[in-house]
Parts: structure tokens; sequence; C-alpha cells
């Protein structure tokens, strides 16, 4: 439990730091939190893989936004960081299927 703690407060730093370095390279804001945090999003579910602290995090993120009343910004962030977590999961119960799936076999017999 306390590894995935870790794991997830340095996701978050992470996640703040690329905010910073995007901004520093001007990209548009919502453009900026729409790249991060969709990372942030595969991330989490690719290393943590708990919707308990997946959704913490994201709880986490939106208070200073809230805080702030930017709620076009929260928005961005909440959508694309569940966008994120929902192309990850579809990835990997694709991986899932495709091993679990017994060979084609042909319909026409010789």
């Amino acid at each position: 439990m306390l590894k995935k703690v870790f794991i997830m407060t340095g996701l978050l730093c992470l996640y703040l730091s690329f905010i910073i370095v995007l901004h520093r390279f001007g990209v548009e804001e919502m453009l900026n939190i729409a790249i991060s945090s969709c990372l942030l999003g595969i991330s989490l579910k690719f290393w943590v893989q708990q919707h308990f602290y997946l959704m913490l995090s994201l709880v986490i993120l939106a208070l200073p936004f809230l805080w702030l009343e930017q709620y076009k910004m929260l928005e961005m962030m909440l959508m694309t960081a569940l966008l994120g977590v929902t192309l990850t999961h579809l990835v990997q119960s694709r991986k899932k299927y495709l091993l679990k799936s017994k060979p084609y076999k042909s319909v026409l017999r010789d």
C-alpha cells in the first residue's frame, strides 16, 4: 500500500512538472492540461492499477482547480485523465483477449 502511495505521489509531481515544462515551451493552457492529464491517466492506470488511488489522485488535482474556480480546466483535466485511463484499459483488455483467444479455424473444409 505504501509503495502505491509513493508511486502516486511521484506521478502527481511529474504531472505538475510536465505542466510547468510545457508552459515554458509556450503550449496553450488547455492543450497543456489535456496532454499532461492524458499522460497522467495512462501512467496511473499502468503503474498503480487500483481505482481508489486513481480517483484519489484526480480529486487531489481537482481541488486547486475548484479553489481557483477554473471549471473549464477542471473539466479538461478530468476528461483527458479518464480518457487516458480508458485507453490503457482498452489496450490491456485487448491484449488479454488476444492471449486467451483460440487460433482461427476455417469454416470451409477441404
